[in-house]
């Protein structure tokens, strides 16, 4: 950073459960640019929806296993902002600010 006159603000990088970046999160942190997780759903990849400890979670905190996800993230102070046509879907990945995550279950993901 000490080569660059302007230091971004914000950094996209391909982020899910599977690609959580920890060391380029902290990187980012270290130097207060904000870590915005591109495809925070990981595509849509079937695999992650279907993920036991997701599927888990979901059931426990009675949300889907995307909001579970997008809640993950968040918490982790990861900007989220999922793409989707579907308004359904659309409204369904809003609502992820009526529950948390504990410390233990953060750890699981």
């Amino acid at each position: 950073m000490a080569n660059f006159q302007t230091v971004p603000v914000v950094d996209q990088i391909e982020t899910c459960v599977l690609r959580q970046q920890t060391k380029l999160h902290q990187y980012l942190a270290d130097h207060q640019i904000v870590h915005e997780a591109w495809s925070p759903l990981g595509e849509g990849a079937g695999r992650l929806f279907n993920h036991p400890i997701l599927k888990d979670l979901a059931a426990k905190y009675d949300h889907t296993t995307a909001q579970v996800m997008l809640r993950y993230l968040t918490q982790r102070q990861i900007m989220v902002i999922p793409r989707s046509t579907n308004p359904t879907h659309m409204a369904t990945n809003l609502n992820i600010f009526d529950f948390a995550l504990t410390a233990a279950n953060l750890a699981r993901v």
